[in-house]
């Protein structure tokens, strides 16, 4: 009877040092927030303010706050003579940068409420504009931004790009089949058959692969993203920003 009331002790310090050991274990284990760096908690799950709105979709303007520089701002320029999504001097003062979807409510919008006012800068010698068409909504924006490079193929690029946006809304998808698309360069006196080549050629499609390529490497989530001398300003914005920036850039002989 004493032996065995001398054991309960140790049996009871014995499942106490078990306790502990078990718990320390799941501590270890389960991690929870704190497991996490710090640097790193929270920032799972987070929405981008510049993610593409899907086709049919309720869209809000966009208002995020402009600036900040882009990763690979020297490779979104490319100042190339030869590229035919461009109007402007290539020596131009000041380069300005357009991601853009031809399905993009916001970039009608703003191709209707702003870009005349670029393209004054741009004749006046002080801004070269360049645009990389996007393909985030579907099948209609890729056969949209092939047949604008088709256009440009026949030096008819802003053209045929503001029919596409023509009195500030995207076309409906069922006017962006490829024959209708064709009709319309036939109406703007473009050749349709060289015009079909082209929007169906490999040199159309890796312009566009490669215009997609920049934007995931420079950070474009979402359109219309807008670079003004290495500014990226995302969103439908009031033209007055667009003119902030293009007067900060110009004085600083960007």
């Amino acid at each position: 009877m004493t032996a065995w009331l001398i054991r309960i002790p140790m049996i009871a310090g014995v499942l106490a040092v078990a306790t502990i050991l078990v718990v320390a274990l799941v501590i270890n284990l389960g991690g929870g927030e704190d497991a996490l760096p710090r640097e790193t908690r929270g920032q799972t799950g987070q929405a981008d303010d510049a993610a593409p709105t899907p086709e049919g979709a309720e869209t809000e303007e966009v208002r995020p706050s402009p600036g900040g520089d882009v990763p690979e701002a020297e490779g979104v320029e490319r100042r190339d003579p030869q590229d035919p999504l461009a109007v402007g001097a290539v020596d131009a003062p000041v380069m300005m940068v357009v991601f853009s979807d031809y399905q993009c409510p916001h970039c009608a919008q703003w191709n209707e409420e702003t870009l005349p006012a670029m393209l004054e800068h741009a004749e006046a010698g002080d801004l070269r504009i360049e645009w990389r068409d996007m393909t985030f909504l579907g099948d209609g924006s890729e056969r949209a931004a092939l047949a604008s490079y088709a256009a440009a193929k026949q030096d008819a690029f802003l053209e045929y790009h503001e029919q596409l946006f023509l009195d500030g809304q995207p076309r409906p998808e069922s006017e962006l089949s490829d024959a209708a698309l064709v009709e319309l360069a036939e109406e703007l006196g473009l050749d349709g058959e060289r015009f079909a080549a082209d929007m169906a050629s490999a040199e159309a499609a890796s312009a566009i692969a490669e215009n997609e390529q920049l934007a995931s490497e420079a950070g474009v989530t979402g359109t219309p993203t807008v670079v003004i001398a290495g500014e990226q300003i995302a969103g439908a914005q009031p033209v007055e920003v667009y003119e902030d920036a293009f007067e900060a850039a110009l004085g600083g002989g960007r």
